[in-house]
């Protein structure tokens, strides 16, 4: 399915200018160049690394390359500013108070994310001059986002209005950990998402990343209005278009978060430099709050299984791999190895 997609949204790119439609093929409406052009790098990334597929890899490279062409030509002293004209220059979207965050900052922070990308995909392809490329205009839009957005009294950007602090530690941006630490200490006081579906992946993202599962699942869980709970709480048993339980009330934009559950919450995750989940991580992510978590994925080696159950001083960890798999159990800084078959492990927690 997902390698038809892609195919797809290349065959949508304007050979010319290198634009990325907003549907394939176009029907009208529209979004922005960074959540939903950068799909045309972020997708493919994405599918090489969970299934090693270097050649798709390769068949898209060259329209990843007119992509970050088009967005370097809609780009002014670094930052991306206008898309291409009639068209809708979205930045963040559908949130559930009007959007705060600057529409030029958010597909900035994306176009950062994909000169990252495009530079490992360079290297990982074999053109060290494009990587070398990638990294210099990176440097570029970086410099740009941290000049023209972060307060250097605070740390945090565009004031630390809705998830802007996740933005810029989802794209490297957060060089002395300041806006991560605004950023828990604010959704510790907001206890809903006032993030659109593009911040609301980034922020559940980046708490996950960081150590603050215990605020992500207090967001998701939260009774109020902005929130997953919610949504049960009001009947839905699909994901809404909106918080505010408008329009369609079965929609995958938010839906994203949803991979959270199974590389943070069950932990089911690979090296940063593994691709195919060749070299195999389990590192859940316990919040205090929920006292059991149980799931599993179909990698390409086969079949993963992970159910842990906590205590008041201990944690439960059983892993089912593949028969002639190997993995590492990660868990309040103890690793353990792991063999193929049933795994079975108590792991204390710190004092």
């Amino acid at each position: 399915m997902y390698r038809k997609w892609i195919r797809d949204i290349l065959d949508c790119q304007d050979k010319l200018t290198g634009h990325v439609q907003h549907t394939a093929p176009l029907m009208g409406g529209g979004g922005g160049p960074g959540g939903w052009g950068c799909a045309m790098v972020i997708v493919p990334d994405e599918y090489d690394r969970r299934y090693d597929d270097r050649v798709l890899l390769a068949e898209c490279y060259p329209y990843m390359q007119r992509w970050v062409g088009y967005l370097k030509a809609h780009s002014e002293h670094g930052l991306v500013q206008s898309e291409e004209a009639g068209g809708w220059c979205l930045g963040e979207w559908a949130s559930l108070h009007p959007v705060q965050i600057p529409a030029p900052y958010v597909n900035s922070c994306y176009f950062l994310d994909t000169l990252h990308r495009m530079t490992a995909i360079a290297d990982r392809l074999g053109y060290p001059s494009d990587a070398r490329m990638y990294r210099t205009y990176a440097k570029v839009v970086r410099d740009a986002l941290i000049r023209t957005y972060r307060d250097p009294a605070t740390g945090s950007f565009c004031g630390g209005v809705q998830a802007a602090d996740a933005f810029a530690v989802w794209a490297g941006l957060d060089d002395d950990g300041r806006a991560m630490q605004n950023l828990v200490q604010r959704y510790q006081t907001v206890h809903y998402f006032d993030t659109g579906f593009l911040g609301t992946e980034i922020l559940i993202d980046v708490l996950m990343q960081h150590g603050a599962c215990d605020t992500a699942y207090a967001l998701m869980t939260s009774p109020e209005i902005g929130s997953y709970a919610h949504m049960m709480h009001h009947g839905l048993t699909t994901i809404g278009e909106y918080w505010q339980l408008i329009c369609s009330l079965n929609h995958p934009m938010y839906g994203a978060p949803t991979r959270h559950l199974l590389d943070g919450l069950l932990g089911i995750r690979q090296a940063a430099d593994s691709y195919g989940y060749r070299d195999l991580r389990i590192a859940p992510q316990i919040p205090a709050a929920l006292d059991h978590a149980s799931g599993a994925m179909t990698l390409p080696c086969g079949k993963v299984s992970v159910r842990w159950v906590q205590s008041a001083d201990t944690v439960t960890v059983d892993v089912t791999l593949p028969a002639d798999k190997t993995a590492e159990l990660s868990l309040y800084g103890q690793t353990v190895a792991l063999h193929g078959g049933e795994n079975h492990h108590v792991i204390s927690k710190p004092q």
